[in-house]
């Protein structure tokens, strides 16, 4: 298990923007790749509760620093249990989660709630709130209006936005449908 400072000072890494070139001086060289892990990185499969409702997987999903994911699906398919896994809140059934590289498992949740930010509810109010955090990762639930999508999207930094409306996700660089526990990429967005 890995002890709770090397856990933040990894997601403190992950945070931070890539460096670029500045203006005014040569063309910048085609990006390299980032080098750093990706921000969150599951495989596994989780249930919502004990019946089974919601559950999802196995699955498997990759979410790399500055990417921006939008995971569209019916009412109770699962995408607030999916934001909970991602978010250290729930663990998963099968498999594993790892956030900066670090498996989730053996970090506290209250730790994780300093970088990664679950907005259940994702309205005007509570995603201003949780952008004035600025966290290496916001999870936005039930985002409905298009308003609340665009703020989340302009932010800076990682973000995933769930939503019962895929029209709503369009800025989302990867866009991904959860039906019948399935999670499937369905494309690109134009962000």
């Amino acid at each position: 298990k890995v002890g709770i400072n090397s856990a933040i000072n990894s997601l403190r890494f992950l945070a931070a923007p890539a460096i670029s070139a500045g203006r005014g001086g040569p063309p910048a060289p085609a990006p390299a790749p980032d080098p750093r892990p990706p921000l969150v990185d599951c495989d596994g499969s989780l249930r919502a509760d004990e019946a089974g409702a919601g559950a999802v997987g196995p699955f498997s999903l990759t979410v790399a620093p500055g990417e921006k994911i939008g995971i569209y699906g019916l009412a109770g398919g699962g995408k607030t249990a999916l934001l909970r896994l991602l978010s250290g809140t729930q663990a998963p059934e099968t498999g594993e989660v790892y956030c900066g590289g670090v498996d989730c498992a053996g970090v506290q949740t209250a730790s994780l709630t300093c970088w990664v930010r679950l907005v259940p509810r994702a309205g005007g109010d509570a995603v201003a709130e949780a952008l004035r955090e600025h966290p290496a990762i916001l999870l936005a639930d039930h985002v409905a209006d298009r308003a609340t999508a665009q703020a989340v999207l302009d932010a800076p930094g990682t973000a995933v936005l769930a939503s019962a409306r895929r029209d709503l996700l369009a800025g989302c660089g990867r866009i991904f449908r959860l039906e019948g526990g399935v999670l499937r990429e369905e494309g690109r967005g134009h962000g």
